[in-house]
């Protein structure tokens, strides 16, 4: 199982696209399994054999073909449509913000100086004679 894992990474691992800690479990194992070795080896091969070919010539009317494609797409290509919906008009202004932000730091001033203003539910005030919680049952 360990096998067919590093087998799957053994590309990865040449072209050093591996993260550190999956080349050195690659290392390790490579290591220690003979296996392993021989499918590294036929890879080195491989890729030594690639390396080595040499890259094919390209047509001569290829370039200017390429040349032709770009400059008809170049005339083709249309402006790009509006948005329907102008996002910039969520970006607050500068001074709005401060003004919310201020607005915010007076409005938790004003709960945290005079408390939030609503009688709690448990009715625990020794001060209010009409809490329901409170009053005697016959």
């Amino acid at each position: 199982m360990i096998c067919k894992c590093v087998q799957s990474l053994m590309e990865l691992y040449l072209q050093g696209r591996l993260a550190p800690f999956q080349t050195r479990w690659m290392k390790d194992h490579i290591a220690r399994c003979p296996g392993c070795q021989k499918e590294l080896q036929v890879w080195q091969k491989l890729f030594s054999g690639l390396r080595a070919m040499p890259a094919p010539p390209a047509p001569a009317a290829l370039k200017t073909a390429l040349k032709a494609s770009l400059r008809s797409r170049d005339r083709q290509t249309a402006p790009e449509p509006p948005l329907a919906f102008d996002f910039s008009v969520l970006i607050p202004q500068p001074s709005m913000a401060w003004a919310f932000g201020l607005a915010a730091f007076l409005l938790s001033m004003s709960f945290s100086l005079f408390g939030p203003g609503v009688i709690s539910q448990s009715c625990s005030d020794q001060s209010l004679t009409v809490c329901p919680l409170d009053q005697e049952k016959p």
